[in-house]
């Protein structure tokens, strides 16, 4: 299903209001592949999807209930979405929307201080619930997660001074981490870790296992008799079997990606330096104030014991 049919299916007709439909995927670095340049690449998914990016984002209603929402579209470039700088895909509170991330049943964890200065660097500290007893993907994101278990961020705090929207207030910290990343190359070509469909209906005539690991799986068309050949690399997992007849586009490996990390966030305040100061200034004044309160009773007392030898 396209990222459009989910959209009609979710949302209430004549309610979707899309956003961002002028974004469209970049090729800042200029990225060439030994098969097609990546521009080119893009523009020809653009030509087959009518999608200017793999995601639409917008809002609209759920059985009349205000949402706004992000649909990836896997037909774009198994929803490439990597080169445009992307902004949103946010809820309207600001929490990251990420359908992957909500799936799982163990949220990362993010530690942060309880109030910082302005336009200084602090530490976030994220925690991934990655199982050290359990057989992983080989990769959890961009990052191996056996590694990469515990990822300290610097971060620089806003300053009022420079940015007049930014306020001395309690500010939230999102953070969202799920597997299933890394699933297309920057040239477009898909990698090990992701589902690998077939490009053709028809029967499965033959399957060589590569001396390097993967596969090269024959289809048939059962009514012309052509054949094609799909290409796995080594790692997915292999779902069809000599003789088995499959559609065009039926999955011929497992999905590595089933499921994901969840979403933590944490709250930190900014605090003004005069604040600061000025709480320094009244402790200072009150520890001040107790010690002459102190000397002033020696003193007293110090009277009195004279007077009273007198």
């Amino acid at each position: 299903m396209n990222s459009s049919d989910r959209i009609e299916l979710l949302i209430d007709p004549g309610t979707w209001d899309p956003m961002d439909e002028d974004m469209v995927s970049l090729d800042p670095i200029e990225f060439h592949s030994e098969e097609e340049p990546y521009k080119d690449r893009i523009d020809s998914y653009q030509r087959k999807t009518g999608l200017t990016e793999a995601v639409q984002t917008g809002i609209g209603q759920l059985n009349g209930i205000p949402v706004a929402i992000g649909v990836m579209d896997f037909q774009f470039m198994g929803g490439s979405m990597g080169s445009q700088g992307y902004e949103n895909p946010r809820e309207a509170t600001g929490r990251i929307v990420c359908a992957n991330c909500h799936l799982a049943n163990k949220p990362v964890d993010i530690e942060v201080p309880q109030a910082v200065l302005p336009d200084t660097v602090f530490e976030a500290v994220v925690r991934i619930p990655y199982d050290m007893q359990l057989k992983q993907v080989l990769a959890n994101g961009p990052v191996p997660g056996q590694k990469y278990s515990e990822i300290t961020f610097p971060i620089l705090s806003p300053d009022p001074a420079t940015k007049k929207d930014v306020h001395f207030l309690k500010y939230p910290i999102y953070v969202g981490g799920n597997r299933g990343r890394g699933q297309i190359y920057p040239d477009g070509n898909k990698s090990n870790n992701t589902v690998y469909n077939a490009t053709a209906a028809g029967i499965v005539s033959k399957i060589i296992r590569k001396e390097k690991g993967g596969y090269e799986i024959t289809i048939a068309d059962a009514s012309d008799g052509r054949q094609g050949v799909d290409i796995i690399p080594p790692g997915p997992e292999l779902l069809v079997s000599e003789g088995e007849s499959i559609k065009f586009d039926q999955p011929l490996t497992s999905n590595p990606n089933v499921g994901g990390f969840g979403q933590g966030d944490a709250e930190i305040v900014l605090q003004d330096p005069l604040r600061v100061q000025g709480l320094l200034f009244f402790l200072a004044s009150v520890v001040l104030a107790q010690i002459f309160l102190v000397l002033k009773k020696k003193q007293f007392e110090k009277v009195q014991l004279s007077e009273m030898n007198f």
